[in-house]
């Protein structure tokens, strides 16, 4: 183990993160609770990097119980120059986005979710992943329907469409009818309409 990770394992504040284990509510919410605990940099990107492996471990729907969306965004918000911190609370929001639906949406777009992104995204330029990600993640929000919208294209996937009605007026003959040509190859010739 590297020097710097036994220093921050030893660390009080971070220890009880160390100490947690993989398993549902109980980890996130620890995580969560500590990270509002130990507002520091060290502990907030520590328990962002625990939520994203936590989400990605399967416990997605633990961490959005918990309230990891917004204890995540704060974190951002508290430290953005942290480098490490804005890329694990990215990478943790950006996967709650893709499979928390809607109610995550609304949650990331009600906390000015895409400012909040587009801030890590121009603080940092030079770092070509982070800034993928931070595009994706900025795209699925600012292009998503809203939930108002979303549940309005629902409702009108649910009906079906009415059949169009042809007026009896309505002449329904071709300008031109076929018939077959004369001379052996099946060819056919066009013929004025037949008016009877």
């Amino acid at each position: 183990m590297p020097i710097t990770m036994m220093a921050k394992s030893l660390d009080p504040r971070t220890a009880g993160l160390a100490e947690l284990g993989w398993g549902g509510h109980a980890s996130a919410g620890e995580a969560i609770r500590l990270m509002q605990q130990f507002t520091d940099v060290e502990v907030s990107a520590q328990g962002c990097f625990r939520l994203n492996r936590l989400a990605r471990r399967g416990e997605w729907q633990a961490v959005l119980d918990a309230g990891g969306t917004a204890a995540i965004m704060d974190a951002m918000k508290a430290h953005p120059s942290s480098a490490e911190l804005q890329e694990e609370g990215l990478h943790a929001l950006g996967y709650l986005l893709d499979v928390g639906g809607d109610a995550v949406l609304e949650e990331v777009r009600g906390a000015d979710g895409a400012e909040l992104l587009q801030a890590a995204q121009n603080q940092w330029p030079e770092k070509k992943f982070f800034q993928y990600f931070c595009s994706a993640a900025v795209g699925k929000l600012l292009c998503a329907p809203t939930a108002p919208q979303a549940s309005e294209a629902r409702r009108q996937e649910a009906q079906p469409e009415p059949e169009p009605e042809l007026a009896p007026e309505e002449d329904l003959s071709l300008p031109y009818s076929f018939a077959p040509g004369g001379g052996g190859g099946g060819t056919r010739r066009l013929l004025p309409p037949v008016h009877i």
